[in-house]
This record gives C-alpha cells, sequence and structure tokens, in this order.
C-alpha cells in the first residue's frame, strides 16, 4: 500500500503495462495489486548520466556485474544497482568482490536500503512477489540474466522444462514479455543477444575451486566457500566475465554517443588480461573458507582489521622453512661469529652468496634443511647493496634481502608461502604488538609486494612514523655536518634547524642497518648545535661505520629532490628515476623547471654535509647533460636514456675521483656507458658494478 500512497501522490497520470486481468459480469479489472505488475506513470528524471544494470541469477560470481565493473574501469558510465538470487549462502562471496554490498532478505530489508550508495544484493526466490519493490527503487536500463544451464545439459540429463530449474527459463521469459508490452506502448526493442556455452572436451578433469574462479576470468576478490560441492555448485553455474563484457559492450553502443563508445574486443581483452590467475594471485585462508585475490589488492583485503585477524590467525607459521648463515673466521672449534642472517630453504647457498656479494671459495652444495646452521668464513661482514630497483616483470620473484632492526633475512618471492616468509620476517621484528611497514632503503613506502625491490627495510613502529622519508630544503641539509667524534658519528645541527632535524631524523631507517640514532638536548640559544649521535645496537653492525657516510650522502641528495616537489607549481608528468653511477636510489616527479645545475647543487651540499668528495656531474646513461638544461625539456629531447618497461628517463650522478683533469671525466663518462650498455641488456647491478670498475684499471 505504501507503493500506491507513493504513486497516488506524486504522479498524475497512470498507464497500466502488465497487470492481472478479472472480468466480473461486464466490468473489466486491472488488478495490480496481485501478482507481478508494470506501470507507466510520470517520474522525475535524475540527473545522472551513469547507466543501471540489473542482474538476475547472480550466483556467488556474479559474470555480469564483474564484467559491468570492468567496463567501467575502461571510463565507460556503467554501473551494477542490484542482484537476485536465491541461494542467500552466496552474500560473503558478493560481499568480498565489494564491500560495499547491502544484503537484503526481506521486505524490512529492501525498504532500509539506500540503492545510491552502492550495489544491492537481494536473496529471494524469483517466484516470490515482495522482490519487485526494487523495480520501483532503483529502475534499470540493462536487464542481464544467466538462469541454471544444467537442465539443457547432459549434467542436467537434458531434462528441460520438466525440471524445476528448467522452468525458470519461462518465469525469466515472463518478465522479459514486459518488453512487449513497452513495444506496444510505443517502444521498440533495438538489441536482443544471448550466449551460448561451448562444448567441453571429451577428458574428464576434476578441477579446483580457484582454478574454475580463474578460468571464468575472475577480476574482483572471491570467496570460495571451503565446502567443496557449494563452491562447485557457486562456480559452475558462473558467466564467463570476457563473454558477458563482449554483450554488454554491444549493448552499450546503443546507449552512448559515437566515440564514446566500448569496443567488444577491447572489452574482452581488458577482461582477459586482467584476470586473476596463478602467476598474480594470492589464496589465504579465512574463516569458512579461502579468499582469492589479485596481488595488487592484497593491502586492500588486510586493511580490514576483521580480515586481518582471520589471516594471521590461520596463516601457518613458517619458521621451520628457514635456516641460519653464521658469518664469521677462524676454524669450526674456535669459530668466531660476526653476522648471522637467516636465509628461507627456497634460497640455495649459492644465490645467497650472489646476493650478498660474498666470493667463498666453497659452498655446501645441495639444499638446506629448516633450522640448520651453516657457518661461512669471511674477511668482513658484506655491506647492505643500497639500491631501489623496481622489478622488471609485473611480479617480483628470486630472492629478497630484508633489513629488520633484529638482523638481516633473506626470503624467496614468487613461492606458494611467499607470504608467510614475509609474516614470519614480521612478527620477528614486532615488540609489544607494534605494527610495520616496508620501506626501500630511502624511505619511500612499499605498499604492493609484487613491487618489492631486491632490498627492503622492515621498520618498526609504523603507526608513529610521520615521515618515512626525510624531506629537507638546501638551508636544512647546509645547516648539518657530520664529524667523527671518538670512534662515533656525530649530526651537528644549527639551533633554527634542529626541530626539523629532530621530526624527520631517520632513525627508522639507521636502525634496519644496526644503529642507533640518539638525540641530545634541544638549543636554548643562538649559536648552539643540536646533535643526533650514532651509536651500533650489536657488536658488529650490518653496514660499518666507513659506510654510513655514502648512505647518509645518498639520503640527504634524495631529502632535497623531495623538497623540492613540494614547493614547485608543476610537476613532470613522468617520474625520473635516480642513480648513483649504476645504483638506483629512487624514483621521483620533479618539478618541471628544475635544471640541472641545481640538482648538481643538491648533491654537492649532501656531500659537504657528511664530509664526501663534492664533485660530480649529471649524465643520462651515456648522454653527459648540460648544466642549464631543464627537465621538461630533457623528457622531450631524444638524447636521454630510458630504462624498463615504463621507458622511464634515467638520471645519473657521477661523482668525480679526486685528481680531476680531463682524463678523470673521460674515465667517468667511459664507466657510465658501460653501465648504462651492460643495464640495458639485463646484466645484473653487481655484474655490472664489477665490470663498470675494471674499466678503471
Amino acid at each position: 500500500m505504501e507503493d500506491w500512497a507513493a504513486i497516488g501522490t506524486n504522479c498524475s497520470r497512470v498507464r497500466a503495462l502488465w497487470t492481472q486481468v478479472c472480468i466480473n459480469e461486464q466490468v473489466v479489472i486491472l488488478d495490480a495489486t496481485r501478482g507481478p505488475a508494470f506501470l507507466a506513470c510520470t517520474v522525475a528524471t535524475r540527473q545522472d548520466e551513469t547507466l543501471q544494470m540489473v542482474e538476475l541469477f547472480s550466483g556467488g560470481f556474479s559474470g555480469w556485474s564483474q564484467a559491468a565493473w570492468a567496463i567501467r574501469e575502461m571510463g565507460y558510465p556503467v554501473n551494477t544497482s542490484w542482484l537476485l538470487d536465491i541461494e542467500d549462502s552466496y552474500d560473503k562471496p558478493i560481499q568480498a568482490q565489494d564491500r560495499t554490498t547491502q544484503i537484503v532478505r526481506t521486505v524490512a530489508d529492501l525498504a532500509e536500503a539506500d540503492f545510491s550508495r552502492g550495489p544491492v544484493a537481494i536473496f529471494a526466490n524469483i517466484e516470490h512477489q515482495w522482490w519487485h519493490r526494487a523495480w520501483i527503487r532503483a529502475p534499470p536500463q540493462l536487464l542481464v540474466a544467466s538462469p541454471p544451464c544444467q537442465p539443457w545439459s547432459s549434467a542436467g540429463q537434458q531434462s528441460g522444462l520438466a525440471s524445476p530449474d528448467g522452468r525458470l527459463a519461462l518465469l525469466l521469459a515472463a518478465i522479459c514479455r514486459v518488453t512487449q508490452a513497452w513495444k506496444e506502448a510505443g517502444y521498440e526493442c533495438v538489441s536482443q543477444q544471448s550466449l551460448q556455452l561451448s562444448e567441453v572436451g571429451d577428458g574428464i578433469r576434476f578441477f579446483s575451486a580457484p582454478e574454475i574462479a580463474s578460468c571464468h576470468g575472475a577480476l574482483r576478490p572471491q570467496f570460495l566457500p571451503a565446502c567443496d560441492q557449494t563452491a562447485m555448485t557457486m562456480l559452475g553455474n558462473a558467466l564467463a566475465t570476457p563473454q558477458a563484457a563482449v554483450v554488454l559492450a554491444h549493448a552499450l553502443q546503443l546507449f552512448l554517443k559515437p566515440g564514446h563508445r566500448p569496443d567488444p574486443a577491447e572489452a574482452a581483452a581488458y577482461c582477459v588480461n586482467r584476470a586473476i590467475n596463478s602467476g598474480n594471485s594470492v589464496l589465504a585462508r579465512v574463516t569458512g573458507g579461502w579468499m582469492l585475490v589479485h596481488v595488487t589488492e592484497v593491502g586492500q583485503i588486510i586493511a580490514s582489521s576483521h580480515l586481518r585477524a582471520q589471516l594471521e590467525g590461520l596463516l601457518q607459521s613458517a619458521a621451520a622453512s628457514f635456516y641460519a648463515l653464521s658469518l664469521g673466521f677462524g676454524r669450526e672449534a674456535d669459530f668466531v661469529e660476526q653476522a648471522r642472517i637467516h636465509c628461507s630453504t627456497h634460497v640455495n647457498l649459492a644465490e645467497a652468496m650472489r646476493l650478498l656479494r660474498l666470493e667463498v671459495d666453497e659452498v655446501p652444495q645441495g639444499p638446506m634443511r629448516a633450522r640448520e646452521c651453516c657457518q661461512i668464513g669471511v674477511e668482513a661482514v658484506p655491506v647492505v647493496p643500497f639500491q631501489a630497483d623496481v622489478p622488471r616483470t609485473s611480479v617480483c620473484s628470486g630472492p629478497i634481502l630484508l633489513c629488520t632492526p633484529t638482523g638481516t633475512i633473506i626470503v624467496q618471492a614468487g613461492v606458494p608461502d611467499w607470504l608467510q616468509q614475509l609474516k614470519w620476517a614480521f612478527d620477528k621484528c614486532r615488540s609489544f604488538n607494534l605494527g610495520v611497514v616496508c620501506l626501500t632503503c630511502f624511505g619511500e613506502r612499499l605498499t604492493c609486494v609484487s613491487k618489492f625491490p631486491p632490498v627492503v627495510f622492515i621498520a618498526t613502529e609504523a603507526d608513529d612514523l610521520h615521515y618515512s622519508a626525510p624531506s629537507f630544503s638546501r638551508e636544512q641539509v647546509r645547516a648539518c655536518r657530520l664529524c667523527s667524534n671518538g670512534g662515533q658519528l656525530v649530526l651537528s645541527i644549527a639551533a633554527e634547524h634542529a626541530l626539523t632535524w629532530w621530526i624527520q631524523a631517520p632513525s627508522h631507517l639507521l636502525e634496519c642497518l644496526g644503529w642507533q640514532l640518539i638525540s641530545g638536548d634541544m638549543p636554548t640559544e643562538a649559536g648552539q648545535t643540536f646533535q643526533l649521535s650514532l651509536q651500533a645496537t650489536g657488536s658488529t653492525p650490518p653496514v660499518p661505520l666507513c659506510e654510513l657516510r655514502s648512505y647518509l650522502r645518498d639520503l640527504l641528495f634524495l631529502a632535497q629532490l623531495r623538497h623540492s616537489t613540494a614547493a614547485a607549481e608543476l610537476l613532470l608528468s613522468e617520474p625520473i628515476l635516480i642513480q648513483v653511477v649504476a645504483r638506483s636510489i629512487g624514483c621521483l616527479r620533479l618539478p618541471a623547471q628544475l635544471c640541472v645545475d641545481k640538482i648538481e647543487h643538491m648533491w654537492r651540499t649532501a656531500c659537504l654535509a657528511v664530509d664526501c668528495w663534492p664533485t660530480a656531474r649529471v649524465f643520462s646513461g651515456p648522454f653527459p647533460l648540460r648544466v642549464e638544461s631543464r627537465l621538461e625539456d630533457l623528457v622531450a629531447s631524444p638524447e636521454v636514456f630510458r630504462k624498463g618497461r615504463d621507458r622511464c628517463l634515467v638520471l645519473t650522478v657521477m661523482p668525480e675521483t679526486r685528481g680531476g683533469g680531463s682524463k678523470d671525466e673521460n674515465l667517468q663518462l667511459a664507466k657510465s656507458r658501460v653501465a648504462a650498455l651492460l643495464l640495458d641488456r639485463g646484466v645484473p647491478l653487481p655484474a655490472t658494478t664489477k665490470r663498470s670498475v675494471a674499466v678503471a684499471v
């Protein structure tokens, strides 16, 4: 009655398109109060150009809706308004795809649902009448459906209309007869298409739920029930997303203007390229089943505290999959350990030695067992390679070096227990249940495990880490001086910049290298200095004192580049890859008006602050750059070096060796050319560095 009251209040004229017909003597009564009824009346038009779609028989996979989401990501205005299915156990799978989905099971739920806040999933028998109120609440422009196909296949013994599921097709046809009523009212059906699933081969094979979801082109996170029968029923009735995208793209061409219509082939290719598969997904155990997600969406999943608690509670411990490397000197009886490194059993000793850049005469052959300890004699503890290279492939693989406050850990990416290895490393760093954060060597936050560089810093107390990557002006760096004091390094900062340094001091990065940054008293008078002292947290830190100067130099150089972007009016549209010799240290969007001369000045300022040789030149691969060149001009210039799949512009700082003269300049140019050519041909960074240094010999 509420619906009729709304019609009577807001509509001046009503036209019956489909009602029940009753004859009382000589009076013909059009009864719209019983059974499905469709009325045409005056309504207020929406100020919205988005095409609203309704999916019937959605199942838990909702292939039509996933196709609509994909086409919307391509930039076309289509949106799933609401879905309908009889199985109310599919609420978790549907909400896993879109957490804003509202669940409706009763008339009261439907009355409270807000169709403007997100999709609405209605769980009701299609033969019932109460859910038809949704047509009034959210009238769609597109109606899609994929009823059960078993009655028409050998799986359902081709029972056809003799089965209850087969008769659902008749009910769907009755609902779709509304189009005939619209035609009688003056409208015309301009498009009608159907899909036929291809026949499967003669071979018989049992597929797992993740395999079926992948074959159907899953794009959104999938909740797979633990019950195999439920999972097979949910996925077996699913409609493949690329197939649905083709039909939707054809339908949208009837609504959209020329030049703004999706190409069906591009829509299908988009779904195929974005689909979840075994090479780009993570299968995690959750309460009641499994969660299948793309690696790029893992962060969004664990951002939910409820799901994160389930993942951590059900994730098996990976402690048994690590062995220890004991680095030191002496024979086995009197061996003196200088450093201990934990390695995943997926990483053999030869790979670990190569990653640590250690040259050992004899390395034990064969795989290492869990909890085994291997003693390796070394002359000195290996220095962490400070590099922030982006993986060449879409998903990182191979060994990765984790620098943590509790020690160095080597994990293996791209294997089934990849996330378990990370969790083991995180748990080893946590204290008092504090959070952790993954960073590059120079503080840039890493939000996706697929983009991990070869070296990753794991910093603790993530909730209190407001400046993961420091940002200092040239004046603030110039006000700093690094000096030795009794075997320790001390940073002295002028009083006017003491507060900025105290807030942004990179103590979290130095802790990952085995050093503690201890702050002194804040200056109270002009002319006083604020001091930050570096002390080793262990007997043998991973980075010796002599190597900290070059690390702090690179860190302060990047801090000035970051600060220049904050005050810039216009930034470049593409990021610039910053290198020192052959090491990548960062990838930043820099000011378009920034000149090469200012970049060299930033380098000299950082060098003078830490007492390093300041002279350097900026190259782009083998091409020396003129000091007056601006970055916006370099982006359009053909005489620059670009790297990687994204063809990122490379700026390389080449420090000059002491002695000067044209000989040194030519030597640096030759080393730069050799390094650029080797890296472009895929030679690993350690081998590139070794060969470029050999040029000077």
